[in-house]
């Protein structure tokens, strides 16, 4: 950090307020303001040291929720005729789940997770003459279905199948064939007497905590993950977070 830092002082950039190491080959440089960095951006220094360089999407959009939207208007529509201050880069449908017949179908609601140009969020958007107030999306953390961890999807899991009640790999047992009691279950996470997928788990909230602050402050994983101290549980000294992109 310390050599490039001094060639990019020697280069006259302007407006860098710190320079951080971020891993193997890897920098973060934030700037006083968001001008600066696109200016750094496309500066000839990055050609010139054989640099690349890019503004992380979290940083470069936000994320509001609107309800009150009609269940039947498509994403199309809404954005056709939408009128907000800030420009919409995209809209998604919220939807729920429902079992009908013992069949898990996923119907519409009307909310709407709109992501929209920079990090300010406006107050209200206008849909045909109807003022709806934009709230701040915050997700609910990443959790593996396959082997119970945070911070990544089922589909990018290398791990192991694991039981939710006793946490023992499914090698051995799948969750519908765990002789475990409710009274023996031992979540993954805290060891705490619940399934690892509980929802009231210390370390779940520790991970909403992270989202929380991801969102309202509009920075990275690992930066907010700074923030939220691990929780300490004696009977699991296991690292519980293999997080990735969040």
């Amino acid at each position: 950090p310390t050599v490039l830092g001094k060639k990019f002082f020697n280069a006259k950039i302007k407006d860098i307020l710190r320079i951080k190491k971020k891993g193997k080959n890897r920098l973060g440089i934030e700037f006083i303001n968001a001008k600066s960095d696109k200016e750094f951006i496309e500066h000839e220094i990055l050609k010139f040291e054989k640099l690349k360089a890019y503004i992380p999407i979290s940083l470069a959009t936000s994320r509001g929720i609107v309800w009150g939207i009609d269940k039947e208007t498509s994403s199309e529509d809404f954005i056709k005729y939408v009128e907000s201050v800030i420009p919409i880069m995209e809209v998604k449908r919220i939807k729920k789940k429902v079992i009908i017949e013992n069949e898990i179908i996923y119907e519409n609601t009307e909310g709407l997770i709109i992501t929209f140009k920079g990090t300010t969020l406006p107050k209200y958007i206008r849909y045909f003459y109807m003022e709806a107030k934009v709230k701040l999306f915050i997700p609910n953390p990443t959790q593996c279905l396959k082997c119970l961890r945070f911070g990544h999807l089922t589909v990018q899991c290398r791990g192991k199948n694991r039981c939710p009640k006793c946490s023992i790999d499914q090698e051995n047992h799948e969750e519908k064939e765990c002789n475990k009691e409710k009274k023996d279950w031992v979540c993954l996470h805290c060891g705490g007497n619940h399934k690892a997928n509980d929802r009231t788990c210390e370390e779940y909230k520790r991970q909403r905590e992270i989202k929380r602050i991801m969102a309202e402050e509009n920075i990275p994983f690992f930066d907010a993950k700074k923030k939220v101290p691990k929780l300490n549980f004696n009977n699991n000294k296991e690292e519980n977070i293999t997080p990735r992109s969040s």
